[in-house]
């Protein structure tokens, strides 16, 4: 996955859930808490499976699978 993919791949993501996340009363302004926890399981889930999708690489050029 390029730089560019997972901005945009983020943004989306950021953007589309900020909208699920929202309160119907627009007395309690504490979005940035559910924005952030949101973003932060985002963006720690892809770091997951990037690290996956390396470690599987890996094994597969050590052991001639590719």
């Amino acid at each position: 996955m390029t730089f560019t993919t997972w901005i945009i791949n983020k943004l989306i993501l950021t953007f589309g859930l900020k909208s699920v996340f929202r309160h119907t009363n627009p007395a309690h302004e504490c979005h940035s808490h559910s924005d952030i926890s949101v973003f932060c399981f985002c963006f720690l889930w892809g770091l997951l499976f990037k690290q996956h999708s390396t470690d599987t690489h890996e094994y597969k050029v050590r052991n001639g699978l590719e």
